[in-house]
Order: structure tokens, then C-alpha cells, then sequence
């Protein structure tokens, strides 16, 4: 599905300035990727009063399944946050599987099925009706189901509904023709009368393993329901859907009743994927640039005021960010064409693939022990790693960390989100837009190596950055 690449070497930073890469077979990606993105923006208001604002997303990039007859892929799951005015990176609260088909008119069928897509059979079509025959002003009703997973906690239960449709005709939007559905559907589901969750999928790593069913949170849920649908007019596959919902949920246990007021966006849309041969010669090129332009031996962190730098660390003490995105190594691919130089290799990076996209994996990038700061000395391999990322524009990237097992768990996946975080806002204030950069931590739970070793456990602390496809 996605060619593996692994370029570790490049120009030594600040040497060779006058050298120019040699030419990369181009790997050019042909892989359409089936993207679908969930925003849900939202008030919440406990027994009439108000909570608070939520944001939830959710994001999928599903690439074809082996036997072509479908995608397959994850879901990325972002926590719920408070909104502000300001641009902030994101973190991942889970990342779950999806496998589906995507039938005649656009719905889903799934084979693994993880809450994700939420909403499923929607839009419908009379059994009837054929491309291009429907008439503005044509109103029918069909069923269809969403699946609610009320507090994330990776158990669901799926919601039926019969929605009623109408048809507005032919718009134009971005550039294409689409056609404009309107639909309304009630939300009535009691836990007296369905059964509790439809699918408990196994927690997701660092959630607690005790998730309680969606039944055991609420008793009851109604609601209303009315959306704006585009639809590619040939296909009925659809293209956008803003969903206006105003929902109240009875809490199980006599905990009262919240109240759920917003939309959500979906957006669905097919395309090539990320072409990794060509995203790597940009990497190369990029950090070797900003070679030219720095010097190890005097690292930035001077020169722009910082604090000083803090002492040296105890050997074997807890200096390094945690890992990354995906889990396990890199798969191997062909040798890079500046294997003779070292750029990236200086800079204590590797180029490599994963399930989930292009992966840049940062090596012994140091902090103060049990602290999310980041060493003075480091911070000219944070200006390679900005200049490396701003050679993709338009590209979300996945800032994940790994420890090595010295500790407790807990503390070393809460000390692994905080150092995932701080790299994304130093990434942020290298100019690489916050509303891109996504982090999470993933503790010492997915080791490369034994933690009997030092040499081992050099390599679990790790940092790994993934160009999300």
C-alpha cells in the first residue's frame, strides 16, 4: 500500500555547502486515499446549566484494502478541548481501525468497525431513483444510523433514524457541481429498549482499560437533527454535511440530564495520496539548506537570549523525548542517494514508512531529566526538523513520543505527551502553523528494543514526526 522508504544520511550540517543532491527515483503515490474529517463544535449545559464549549474531531485517511474492495486505515481522535482565539497544536486521544466499502449512493459498509464514520447510511436514496432524475423539490424519507460514543471512551452504541430528504438541485461549490440535500431526523433512543453498546472495541493504548458502555452513562437520548448535504451528483457519494443537532441525554444513575447544542461538519473526499519519494528528496534538500545556514558548535539558543543552558545530564537519567508515531521500526527501503554525505544523519534524523504515512524519526533528542525542557544544545536540530516540515506545505503532522521502561507507566506516558507537546510548540514558533501540528504520547508501552540495556533503551526514547497522508 505504501512504498517503504528509509533515507538515514545526508550532508553534514553547515559542510559541504556547495554540494548538490543527487538524483531520487521518483516513488510517485497513485494510491487514492478515501479522507473523512468529523468536527463537532458544541455547548453543554448540565440540568440546565452551562458547562462549557467543546471541539472534538476526528480525522481518517483510508487507503485501499489489499483486495481493492474497499479502504482501510484509522481514525485519529482528538480530545475534547475548550475553544479559544488562539491557534494551538492538538493532541490525540486515541487512534482507532476502520475497514469499509463504500456502496452504490455512498454509504458505508463496515468491516471493523470502531464508531468511526459516525454517521452511516446518510444521505439515502429512494430504491428508485437514478443520476441526474431528481427534481428539485423531490422530498422522500429513508432510514439511516449514526454511532454515538458519548465521552470517547471507545464503546458505542449505533442510533437508527428515518430522516426526511428534499432536494434543492444542482449548486456549484469549489469549482464543481453538487447536489444540495436538506434533511431532518429525530434522535429517540432509550437503553430500556436497545441493547447497550453495540460494540465495545478493545481500549485504545494509555486509555484505561475499565471503559464503561455507553448504556452505563446515559439512560436516554432525544433530540433533533437537521442538515445541509452535497452529494457528487453522479455518484450520491457524499461531499460535505453540516448537521445543526440540539440533543438531551439522561444521565444512567440518576446523574440528571445534559443538554448538547452545535453541529458538526463532515467532509469526505478522495485523492492521491502523499507521494513519499518525492516528499523525502524534499526532507533531504531541506535540512542539508539549512545546514548552510547553521553551525552545531554554536547553537541558536544564545544568540536569541534564551536561559542559559542547563547542566549536563546524569548518565542513564531520562534525557530525551519520548517516541513516536508509529509503532515498531521503520520498515527498510532503498539507501538514500547522499548516503555518502550525512545531513540527516548528523542531525540525528532518519527518513523511514509506516502504516500511516512518511515518518521522520528524531534520535537522543535531549532534555532535563524528568522535565519537558529541551536542551540548549538541541535546539539547532529543532531548526533542521522546522525547515524539513515547511518543504511539505499544506501537510498535518503527527508528533508522537516513546520512553524507555525506567519508571512508573504512568509517569513515563505523562512525561512523553508533555515532551510531545513542547516540540510541537517549538516547531509552532519555527513558523510551522499550530493548527497543522498534532502530538501525542505513547509512554514506553511500544518498545523497539529491551530495556535491559542502555543500548536499548537509547533506542526507545525516541521522537517520530508523521506526514499524514
Amino acid at each position: 500500500m505504501r512504498r517503504a522508504l528509509a533515507l538515514a544520511a545526508g550532508l553534514w550540517l553547515g559542510a559541504a555547502a556547495g554540494a548538490a543532491p543527487a538524483e531520487t527515483a521518483s516513488s510517485t503515490s497513485e494510491t487514492e486515499v478515501l479522507r473523512i474529517t468529523e468536527r463537532s463544535d458544541f455547548s453543554r449545559y448540565l440540568d440546565g446549566r452551562y458547562l462549557g464549549h467543546a471541539y472534538r474531531e476526528a480525522r481518517g485517511a483510508l487507503v485501499p484494502n489489499p483486495d481493492g474492495k474497499g479502504f482501510e486505515g484509522d481514525f485519529l481522535v482528538l480530545e475534547e478541548t475548550l475553544r479559544d482565539d488562539h491557534a494551538v497544536s492538538r493532541q490525540v486521544d486515541q487512534s482507532v481501525p476502520a475497514s469499509l466499502a463504500v456502496l452504490p449512493g455512498g454509504a458505508f459498509d463496515l468491516r471493523v468497525d470502531s464508531g468511526y464514520p459516525s454517521l452511516r447510511a446518510c444521505p439515502s436514496f429512494p430504491e428508485d431513483y437514478k443520476a441526474g432524475r431528481l427534481e428539485k423539490g423531490e422530498a422522500w424519507t429513508a432510514p439511516g444510523v449514526r454511532a454515538l460514543d458519548f465521552e470517547d471512551s471507545g464503546s458505542f452504541v449505533l442510533l437508527p433514524f428515518l430522516a426526511e430528504y428534499r432536494c434543492r438541485g444542482l449548486v456549484d461549490f469549489q469549482g464543481r457541481q453538487a447536489l444540495s440535500l436538506s434533511a431532518k431526523f429525530a434522535t429517540r433512543w432509550s437503553s430500556a429498549t436497545r441493547a447497550a453498546p453495540i460494540a465495545q472495541p478493545v481500549a485504545p493504548i494509555a486509555q484505561p482499560a475499565a471503559d464503561r458502555p455507553v448504556s452505563e452513562l446515559i439512560s436516554k437520548a432525544t433530540g433533533t437533527h437537521d442538515l445541509d448535504i452535497l452529494v457528487d451528483p453522479e455518484t450520491l457519494s457524499p461531499i460535505f454535511i453540516r448537521d445543526r443537532f440540539d440533543e438531551t441525554f439522561e444521565l444512567a444513575a440518576g446523574g440528571g440530564s445534559e443538554r448538547r447544542s452545535g453541529f458538526t461538519l463532515y467532509f469526505y473526499n478522495k485523492s492521491p495520496g502523499l507521494d513519499q519519494g518525492k516528499a523525502a528528496q524534499a526532507i533531504v534538500a531541506a535540512v542539508a539548506a539549512a545546514g548552510q545556514a547553521s553551525t552545531p558548535a554554536a547553537p541558536p539558543a544564545a544568540s536569541r537570549g534564551d536561559a542559559a543552558t542547563p547542566p549536563p545530564l546524569a548518565a542513564g537519567s531520562e534525557d530525551r523525548l519520548p517516541p513516536g508515531a508509529g509503532p515498531g521500526p521503520l520498515d527498510a527501503g532503498p539507501a538514500s542517494p547522499l548516503a555518502d554525505g550525512g545531513s540527516l544523519a548528523a542531525a540525528g534524523l532518519e527518513l523511514g514508512s509506516s502504516p500511516e504515512g512518511l515518518v521522520l524519526r528524531v534520535k537522543d533528542l535531549r532534555f532535563v531529566a524528568d522535565s519537558d525542557q529541551i536542551l540548549g544544545s538541541e535546539l539547532w536540530r529543532l531548526d533542521a526538523i522546522a525547515a524539513a516540515l515547511k518543504s511539505l506545505p499544506g501537510r498535518t503532522f503527527l508528533v508522537a513520543g516513546h520512553s524507555a521502561a525506567v519508571g512508573k507507566a504512568a509517569g513515563e506516558l505523562e512525561l512523553s505527551i508533555r515532551r510531545a507537546k513542547k516540540v510541537t510548540e517549538e516547531l509552532a514558533a519555527r513558523g510551522i502553523d499550530a493548527s497543522r501540528l498534532l502530538y501525542r504520547g505513547f509512554g514506553s508501552s511500544l518498545p523497539l528494543a529491551g530495556n535491559d540495556t542502555e543500548e536499548g533503551r537509547a533506542k526507545n526514547r525516541r521522537v517520530e514526526i508523521t506526514v499524514l497522508d
